[in-house]
């Protein structure tokens, strides 16, 4: 996998499945239709503005590639009704992610906001210029890319 840096302090998620699919930021922003850049939390501080982009806006760009992908929960949760909830025993999503390409959503250690950083099966390729295997970035999700083929 060749890293890819983000191009903005929001568009991490789209560099990181640029990298992921071996493909430009610039194809995918066209493919979603805007870039991210508006400002709908003016309340906040830097890139917790911006609308940026959320994970399905990114399900049908990488199916359209032969991708499927799935989500796998740290820490998942059950409600029978959005306000009750029973947090189901911690995941060990290491197992998952082994030889597996995919995206991993969390935040690093020190930071507000969300990040996402890719997973080649063995490294992470973070937007923001590292590769390697950082214990400062706490994972909530693994978004395992999982290759399909349609018969016909």
């Amino acid at each position: 996998m060749k890293l890819i840096k983000q191009t903005n302090d929001w568009n991490c998620i789209i560099a990181v499945t640029a990298m992921l699919l071996d493909t430009t930021i610039q194809e995918l922003i066209t493919k979603i239709g805007h870039d991210g850049s508006e400002v709908v939390f003016p309340e906040l501080e830097g890139p917790m503005q911006r609308r940026g982009f959320h994970i399905q806006e990114i399900i049908p760009i990488v199916l359209e590639y032969g991708y499927a992908m799935v989500p796998i929960e740290m820490e998942p949760i059950s409600t029978p009704n959005g306000i009750n909830q029973f947090k189901i025993p911690k995941v060990n999503i290491n197992k998952y992610m082994i030889n597996r390409p995919g995206i991993l959503l969390g935040k690093n250690v020190k930071s507000l906001w969300w990040h996402a950083v890719a997973w080649d099966g063995t490294l992470m390729y973070d937007p923001g210029g590292r590769v390697g295997y950082f214990n400062d970035f706490q994972i909530y999700t693994f978004w395992m890319f999982y290759q399909y083929q349609i018969n016909s």
